[in-house]
């Protein structure tokens, strides 16, 4: 059966003060007989979200899947949809069949303010230069400025790192500032992590999502080795801080000890492996006499 897919174009928004995600979708196509067009819209955890019944494959096919109680794209926590379209015959006999993947959220600027699904967010802004976008996720970035011709991959990539991609003559004519820019091959993270004396420090500078998402992994060290290790979990909610008792005991010899504490990934995600270290901090204590 001769069948070409010229186009497939999607666009989402949401509606009702971010509580539900509107899909559109557009299908240029020719067929040489009768086909049919079948679309599944599924959670990042396989659940449907919406379908539409078959419908004829035209010249140009569109139709508008809405989502109630959407889960929302953002930085730090990338949701995404699979849009399953499938081709069948009229005795619904699969023909082919491709995934696309959607992002609902909401993104403006005003005044040079970032904001996403309606919180003020701090940008951390780079302009792409062909790196590696899962490089450019490690070292912090969030907002990467492009000069809009990329292909869907390296789009879609951006959205599963959790990189929002903006043409660059969007940022400027929105009034992107320059401030937002850092001049070094990374950004600093939205967790600050101090080690001091016998506690440890956090500042969770995010704005959608707990610390308790990632481990943390504290250890101690004398001369580089490793005498002792821990993981435990810190409950701390976007936009707080909180202080932790170190949960290690130093040993009671003289010496010098690292007291070292972690937030590092608890699974696989699409720009590091489970156990990445989100940021680290180490203290010295050095004890002269034996307890």
């Amino acid at each position: 059966m001769n069948i070409c897919v010229k186009d497939i174009q999607i666009k989402t928004s949401v509606e009702n003060g971010c509580e539900t995600g509107c899909l559109e979708a557009l299908i240029r196509a020719e067929a040489g007989q009768e086909v049919f067009l079948w679309a599944q819209l599924l959670d990042s955890d396989g659940r449907e979200a919406d379908r539409i019944f078959p419908v004829a494959l035209e010249a140009e096919t569109s139709f508008r899947m809405e989502v109630p109680q959407v889960r929302l794209w953002n930085t730090e926590q990338p949701h995404l949809y699979d849009l399953v379209l499938e081709l069948r015959d009229k005795d619904a006999r699969l023909l082919g069949t491709t995934v696309k993947k959607a992002a609902f959220f909401l993104w403006k600027m005003e005044n040079g303010v970032c904001w996403l699904n309606g919180r003020k967010m701090i940008p951390r802004v780079k302009e792409y230069a062909g790196e590696d976008v899962r490089e450019i996720r490690r070292n912090n970035f969030n907002i990467l400025l492009t000069d809009g011709a990329e292909e869907e991959e390296f789009r879609t990539l951006c959205l599963k790192c959790g990189i929002y991609g903006l043409p660059e003559r969007q940022w400027q004519a929105d009034g992107g500032s320059m401030e937002n820019f850092c001049s070094g091959g990374t950004a600093d993270p939205d967790i600050e992590l101090q080690v001091v004396s016998r506690g440890i420090l956090i500042e969770n500078r995010k704005i959608f999502s707990n610390t308790a998402q990632y481990s943390l992994h504290c250890s101690v060290y004398k001369d580089g080795d490793l005498l002792s290790e821990k993981t435990i979990q810190a409950d701390t909610p976007p936009g707080t801080a909180l202080y932790l008792d170190f949960p290690l005991e130093e040993p009671g010899e003289p010496g010098e000890y690292v007291l070292e504490a972690s937030f590092c990934l608890k699974k696989d995600t699409p720009w590091a492996k489970s156990g990445y270290k989100i940021t680290s901090a180490r203290c010295i204590s050095s004890k002269l006499f034996s307890e």
